[in-house]
């Protein structure tokens, strides 16, 4: 699954005497809540996902906050506290200071919250306070706050910040695109018990939307309403009622979908779920949370099963490794694309500033040829980008050749179609059916950047996948011009094409992983090195799957 919010989700754990022990911490909405010596959590909301402060990251150039998923209810947040400076864990904040001058001390670190430089978005933690840590709270709708320092320092604002799928705590200029605020909750000892929930959700269904799951329900209705339903799911399997008194961490892989959803939103949707894998998914209402947290687990608990079965990846390159299976091509310049990483977020890179000045550049990243016969075939990106400057351009060629040059082959513009990030390096993620643009046969797409001496924008590109969809089963060909057996295969593969060709093989995550020349009549291949899993041999304008076991 995509690295995203949702893959984020994981247990806040937050502060009292002993690291297993819970406190409550509740939604402050005026100035009069503020109480020196107290202590407070910093949180943010995302598409319906709350998300607390976490450990100090210390990394260079990446001063800031990872944030802890947590759960939120009704105004409230019980966690466990980290106790050490590594635990991934929300850390709690004491107040200090008046007003226009608070400060936030993280007795964990030994040191205040501070705004820590004006040239990057940097959140720190000091030992000695100075005016950089001291901070004015204004207090917005719905809970959210304005947090400034008050130094020198020009990126002063507290704010959340998604950051595609690894989400952080930072500081960041006032004008910047990054600009959700955060809200404080304070510690509480007043904590009203609800009973369990009367009823169960109604009208519980699934459906896919390409690799995407979407959950639906009607809320619960009843005496006792819930404050939250746990959404658990796994894959092949039987789902494990929840236990009172025993909250579950969102969590998600391709194997188990575990999700705490506020009760109102009735919907929930699991990007990129495995293709192939049967999913049963369970709902429970529940009231409380923390050691008191109450699920209905009695009765009729509404279940739904469903699959992803008629789609294919084409495509799928997370740049996790270099430049994966793109191909960087420099037309001018001495800049070219790179790969880049930040917060443990990996991508492809590509700006005209180098040592102080722009530079003219034109630099293009084109895929492998990939194959466009199936009904449709969608493409999906993220981008990320930051400083002015030319905007990106997006092509798609259906002659392209890697050995003649992009110069050489046919080039349609399809940058319109898409969105893309508007700057303050905010991932924006964006997809589009290209089918009418393919040609049914093989294609290229290629990411092209530009910049002049005057101007040079940075650029970062993430996720390229590109999917087949509306399958009814196996891509291939209504005249094939070649046939394999036997299927499934362990150790050899017999192909039979009717012409000289090359024949590659995909694994089911659009990694190319052998190609071989083949020709007229009978071939084999060796297969035996291949890990067990599903495979796709792609010759000319035709494409096949395959076994290995």
């Amino acid at each position: 699954m995509r690295k995203n919010l949702s893959l984020m989700l994981v247990m806040l754990l937050l502060g009292a005497a002993t690291s297993f022990a819970q406190t409550t911490f509740e939604l402050v909405t005026s100035a009069s809540e503020l109480e020196v010596g107290k202590n407070y959590i910093i949180v943010s909301e995302m598409d319906g996902s709350y998300y607390a402060m976490g450990r100090q990251n210390t990394t260079t150039n990446a001063a800031n906050r990872p944030a802890v998923a947590v759960v939120e209810n009704d105004g409230r947040v019980t966690v466990e506290i980290a106790m050490d400076a590594s635990d991934s864990k929300a850390f709690q904040f004491e107040l200090g200071g008046s007003a226009n001058a608070w400060t936030f001390y993280d007795a964990v670190n030994g040191g205040y919250l501070y705004a820590a430089a004006s040239d990057k978005n940097k959140l720190g933690t000091q030992e000695t306070l100075d005016d950089n840590g001291k901070w004015s709270i204004t207090f917005l709708a719905n809970g959210l706050d304005s947090i400034v320092a008050q130094g020198t320092n020009t990126r002063n604002t507290m704010r959340f910040n998604p950051n595609n799928g690894t989400p952080i705590f930072s500081c960041y200029s006032g004008t910047s695109n990054i600009n959700t605020n955060v809200s404080l909750y304070k510690e509480t000892s007043d904590v009203d018990v609800l009973p369990e929930p009367t009823n169960h959700a109604t009208n519980f269904t699934a459906t896919t939307q390409t690799t995407d799951i979407v959950l639906n329900w009607n809320d619960a209705t009843g005496g006792q309403l819930p404050t939250s339903y746990l959404i658990k799911g796994v894959a092949n399997g039987t789902v494990t009622a929840p236990v009172d008194g025993t909250p579950e961490a969102n969590f998600i892989d391709d194997q188990t979908i575990i999700a705490n959803v506020p009760a109102g939103v009735q919907e929930y949707t699991i990007y990129d779920a495995a293709i192939n894998v049967n999913y049963t998914f369970n709902i429970y209402p529940y009231t409380n949370s923390g050691n008191i947290i109450d699920y209905k687990t009695d009765g009729t608990v509404p279940t739904v099963t469903t699959s992803i079965t008629n789609v294919s990846i084409l495509l799928n390159e997370p740049f996790d490794e270099e430049l994966g299976v793109f191909t960087a091509y420099n037309v001018s310049g001495s800049q070219v694309w790179a790969h880049g990483s930040h917060n443990e977020n990996e991508y492809a890179q590509m700006s005209g500033y180098e040592e102080g000045s722009s530079h003219e550049n034109e630099d293009w990243l084109i895929s492998p040829a990939i194959n466009g016969n199936t009904p449709k075939v969608v493409l999906q990106f993220s981008t990320a980008k930051n400083y002015q400057g030319e905007p990106l351009a997006l092509m798609i060629s259906t002659n392209y050749s890697a050995t003649a040059g992009p110069d050489a082959a046919t080039w349609t513009d399809i940058t319109d179609l898409f969105e893309w990030s508007n700057g303050g390096f905010s991932w924006v993620e964006t997809s589009y059916d290209i089918t009418s643009y393919t040609g049914g046969g093989n294609f290229n797409i290629a990411f092209v950047y530009t910049s002049t001496d005057e101007q040079s924008s940075t650029w970062e590109i993430d996720y390229v996948r590109v999917i087949a969809a509306d399958l009814t089963g196996v891509v291939e060909n209504e005249t094939k011009t070649f046939s394999i057996y036997p299927n499934p295969a362990s150790q050899q593969l017999t192909i039979t094409a009717e012409a000289n060709t090359t024949a590659v093989v995909y694994d089911a995550t659009g990694r190319k992983v052998m190609e071989a020349n083949v020709v007229k009549g009978e071939n084999i291949i060796n297969v035996q090195n291949l890990e067990n899993g599903v495979y796709f041999i792609m010759m000319d304008n035709a494409v096949s799957k395959f076994m290995k076991y």
